[in-house]
C-alpha cells in the first residue's frame, strides 16, 4: 500500500530534483584535497561537496604474529599486516551517490579493474 503510493509519486515526477538521489560513476582527479570528475560532466567536483567512505581509505587488518610449528621453515616467521583496502589515487574509478541536487557526493568504493583487459 505505502510502496504503491511511493512508486506513484516517483513515477509522476513529484519528487523535487534537490531530493532525488542517483548512483554515478566518477574518476579521481586529486586526492588531497579530493576532487572527482563525474561521467558526463565537464567540471570537476571540489572536495567541499565530497564525502569519502572507509572503502576508499587505506585500511589494514593487524596480523602480526609468529608461526611456530613442527616444520623448520615456519618457526619464527613473522607475518605482515593484511591490506584490506588501499587508498584512492588519481585515475581510480569510483562509484558515488549523488544527492541534494548535486551538492553532496558520497564515494562508495573503487571500481577495481586490475586483472581485467
Amino acid at each position: 500500500m505505502i510502496g504503491n503510493k511511493l512508486l506513484n509519486i516517483i513515477m509522476d515526477g513529484k519528487v523535487p530534483p534537490q531530493e532525488r538521489t542517483a548512483i554515478v560513476f566518477a574518476k579521481i582527479i586529486t586526492v588531497n584535497p579530493v576532487s572527482i570528475k563525474v561521467e558526463g560532466q565537464k567540471e570537476p567536483i571540489p572536495s567541499k561537496f565530497i564525502y569519502v567512505s572507509n572503502f576508499c581509505k587505506r585500511h589494514f587488518h593487524p596480523n602480526k604474529h609468529k608461526h611456530t610449528g613442527c616444520y623448520n621453515p615456519l618457526t619464527g616467521y613473522e607475518t605482515e599486516d593484511i591490506e584490506e583496502f588501499r587508498a584512492i589515487k588519481p585515475g581510480d574509478k569510483v562509484v558515488c551517490i549523488r544527492s541534494n541536487g548535486g551538492q553532496f557526493y558520497y564515494l562508495l568504493e573503487r571500481i577495481d579493474t586490475e586483472g581485467f583487459a
